[in-house]
């Protein structure tokens, strides 16, 4: 039978409120792992507590870009804590696909946060949405290979 996991975005108001109900009641539902999207001021070690408590695996974790780039080293020990291999950058304003040179400092930055995480043994990744896209600069669309 396959293991279900749930992605804890769509329950960050609940999760802002009561972490430890939400956990245990995800878990008595079923789901095997989760995907969190911020830990409401807990520590690690109460995060890898109550992951311990439910039987849930962390299967994958949002941190914004900003944290990612002045906070590396903490969020992956964070992390580690928790057993976490998989980090995802969940959003970048669309602004920074405007300008040729925006895109290209973007590219670069998770380059740059990707070669960090792979020498501690965590992958990464980013969390495209739809205006990626659509967006062009310089005729050309900004989340793929185009014409121009």
């Amino acid at each position: 039978m396959p293991q279900i996991g749930l992605q804890l975005y769509t329950l960050r108001r609940e999760m802002g409120q009561d972490m430890a109900t939400v956990l245990h009641t995800i878990a008595r539902m079923g789901y095997r792992g989760v995907e969190f999207a911020g830990f409401y001021g807990k520590c690690a070690e109460e995060i890898r507590q109550l992951l311990q408590e439910t039987g849930l695996h962390p299967i994958a974790s949002h941190v914004g870009l900003q944290e990612l780039k002045t906070s590396l080293p903490d969020v992956i020990s964070f992390h580690q804590t928790i057993e976490c291999d998989t980090l995802i950058c969940p959003w970048v304003e669309p602004g920074r696909f405007t300008q040729m040179d925006e895109v290209q400092a973007l590219v670069r930055d998770l380059i740059d946060i990707a070669r960090v995480c792979r020498v501690h043994g965590l992958r990464f990744g980013y969390h495209h949405h739809d205006f990626e896209l659509e967006q062009r600069v310089q005729g050309r669309p900004v989340g793929g290979r185009g014409e121009g």
